[in-house]
């Protein structure tokens, strides 16, 4: 089995991996964490059932093979082939890699670099400082009007960073599969000005920094696990860890609490919740207040039972504990936590 990831080359090691196996595809070669989030950018579906895909099929999805013209494939999906990357630009990338440096998060570099977290976080991927030309149109008009440049240093794969200065609160972008000949193109809906901004990549200049997941360090895999007082310690694939039901959705590593969660969305450019409902489950808490590992709760649901969110906490918590959102298709999803009980469990790997 390849120790690398058989789409960007990286080398693969347990940090950078999806969790439960969920980069493996049909043909059993994997997928390292930051190419899974590519796949799961392009078709959350997909990124869900990855086993059931071949390599062809999602090197189709990312626009990876040469192609003309749009194709169905057996996957299901339709895969733009119109644009044919030219070997010299291939040459150049495979060039390039040894120019990026790779940057762990929780590192003296990392912090040398300003990273941090909320808004000082910079995303999981290669960093581009990225130039976007914006407008917006009256809703039924096409003309373009307040036409503005905006700059962001970010991954390519994620949305504009921080536009609320330009396009207002509570309005939130979303990527367009049609880009009308840019690199790519996002977009806005306000419905409180009856507006549609829309933000298209014009430029893009490698920083020539990989940012990766934080990694568990040889000296801190020798330290003794130091349980807090009467908490009781629970190891990954111990019986206690099985009989709790951890196997089926991972719950993290640290204090387990019973977790009250109220779920609902908004369609993109509406504040009415739909389909609100309360959930509990248990989830481990980190470094005091942080969550993680969402899946325990938003696949209770089924119509996001096959997919998978990326949830990003909001400084603004409308009255809950803590409050987190995500975005699938043209839904704003939002977990609000309205109550949190200590099981007295305490998690830890099982080495």
């Amino acid at each position: 089995m390849s120790k690398n990831c058989i789409l960007c080359e990286k080398p693969l090691y347990f940090w950078n991996q999806p969790i439960f196996g969920k980069g493996i595809l049909k043909s059993l070669q994997r997928v390292c964490s930051s190419c899974f989030m590519r796949v799961n950018n392009k078709s959350p579906k997909t990124a869900s059932n990855l086993k059931r895909y071949e390599l062809s099929e999602i090197k189709n999805l990312l626009d990876l093979n040469k192609k003309i013209g749009y194709i169905e494939n057996t996957a299901g999906f339709k895969v733009n082939t119109s644009i044919i990357p030219k070997a010299t630009k291939a040459t150049k990338a495979t060039k390039d890699i040894g120019k990026w440096e790779v940057v762990y998060r929780k590192t003296k570099r990392w912090t040398q670099l300003g990273f941090g977290e909320n808004d000082k976080f910079p995303g999981y991927g290669r960093l581009y400082e990225r130039e976007f030309e914006v407008w917006y149109c009256e809703i039924g008009s096409k003309e373009r009007k307040k036409v503005q440049k905006f700059s962001d240093k970010y991954p390519l794969n994620y949305n504009p960073r921080n536009p609320q200065n330009i396009i207002g609160e509570d309005v939130y972008t979303e990527t367009l599969t049609n880009t009308k000949g840019y690199e790519s193109l996002y977009t806005a809906l306000d419905n409180k000005n009856r507006r549609r901004w829309y933000f298209a990549l014009i430029k893009k200049k490698p920083l020539w920094i990989e940012t990766e997941r934080a990694i568990e360090l040889e000296t801190e895999k020798q330290t003794e696990i130091k349980v807090p007082e009467g908490w009781d310690l629970v190891k990954n694939h111990s019986e206690k860890w099985e009989a709790l039901g951890y196997n089926n959705e991972f719950p993290g590593y640290g204090k387990i609490h019973e977790i009250t969660f109220e779920i609902w969305y908004c369609n993109v450019g509406s504040k009415e919740k739909n389909n609100l409902t309360e959930l509990k489950t248990e989830l481990a808490i980190y470094q005091g207040n942080k969550l993680y590992y969402f899946e325990r709760v938003y696949k209770q649901l089924n119509e996001l039972n096959d997919v998978h969110l990326n949830f990003e906490r909001l400084i603004r918590t409308n009255g809950y504990e803590q409050l987190y959102s995500a975005t699938y298709k043209r839904q704003r999803w939002y977990l609000g936590i309205k109550k949190m009980t200590p099981r007295y469990i305490f998690t830890a790997g099982a080495n």
